[in-house]
Order: C-alpha cells, then sequence, then structure tokens
C-alpha cells in the first residue's frame, strides 16, 4: 500500500451508518414483540424489517467505498514520498516515487549511530564476496528494529 485515501465525513458517515442499523434492528424486535401481543400490525414489522436491510445496504456501501481507498503499489520496490502523512493534496498530484522494477535494491541493517551519519540520496559503496559495486541510500528508517539496527535501503 502506497496511501491511504480518506474522503471528508467517510469515518461519520460509517459510523452514523452502524448506528442506524443497530437502531432499525432493535426497532425490527420491538415492533416483532409487539405484534406477538397484538399491538401492531404486520405491516409495521414489514416496514421495520425494510428500513434494517436498508441500513444494512448503506452500511455494506460505504465499508467497500471505504476498501476502495487504498493505492496499491503494482509492483515491489522502495518508495520515495513526496508529501508528508495527513498531507491534502490536489487531484493527480504525485505523492510518491516508486523505483525498483528493473534496479536491483539492497537492505542494510546498520547501527543507529552509523544511521545518524547518512543521508538519503548520498552514495555507498556496496561489498558482498567479491562484488563490489556503488549505489545510492533511498531511505533510512526512523528507528532501530527489535535487533537494535536500523533499515538503510541503497
Amino acid at each position: 500500500v502506497i496511501a491511504r485515501i480518506d474522503p471528508p465525513g467517510l469515518q461519520a458517515r460509517i459510523q452514523a451508518a452502524k448506528a442506524q442499523t443497530d437502531y432499525a434492528r432493535i426497532a425490527l424486535q420491538r415492533n416483532q414483540r409487539l405484534l406477538r401481543d397484538g399491538v401492531v400490525a404486520v405491516a409495521t414489522v414489514d416496514s421495520s424489517r425494510v428500513a434494517l436491510q436498508q441500513a444494512i445496504a448503506t452500511s455494506r456501501a460505504l465499508q467497500a467505498e471505504q476498501s476502495d481507498q487504498s493505492l496499491v503499489a503494482p509492483f515491489a520496490g522502495s518508495i520515495d514520498y513526496l508529501v508528508a502523512p495527513g498531507a491534502v493534496v490536489t487531484a493527480g498530484a504525485p505523492i510518491a516515487r516508486l523505483s525498483g522494477r528493473g534496479q536491483p535494491w539492497v537492505e542494510s541493517l546498520v547501527p543507529p549511530q552509523t544511521a545518524f551519519h547518512l543521508t538519503v540520496g548520498s552514495p555507498v559503496h556496496l561489498q558482498a564476496g567479491p562484488w563490489q559495486g556503488i549505489g545510492r541510500i533511498r531511505s533510512i528508517g526512523s528507528s532501530a528494529r527489535q535487533s537494535g539496527l536500523v533499515s538503510v535501503v541503497i
């Protein structure tokens, strides 16, 4: 997942739909009891049943809309975010750059003291056995993992 889109008011509409569904379910149960006691007509119970079905459908539609709000990368790679998390952007504005397709990348784990001195975009020398190469730092983790090391993607 590259980004999640948070349309204004969607969470509030989902919560309202859930509350409406709960209310419609309680109203149907109440009207079914009243029907057994002979206090309300069958049409009232039928109306309550329809209201519950409509509330459930609205809730499901909003849940589906929420699940469609994720932007997923078409391939695995490295992400360089161009905007800060939580920023509001206009339609069509670039939010991230995905690299890695056809480009090799390496994840290196370094001590926090070393990570503190690294900067994104800096060239680094890579060596694995007899192989040697040069790469550029694409991202630096913001905190140490459980092992006490910081992830650096080159």
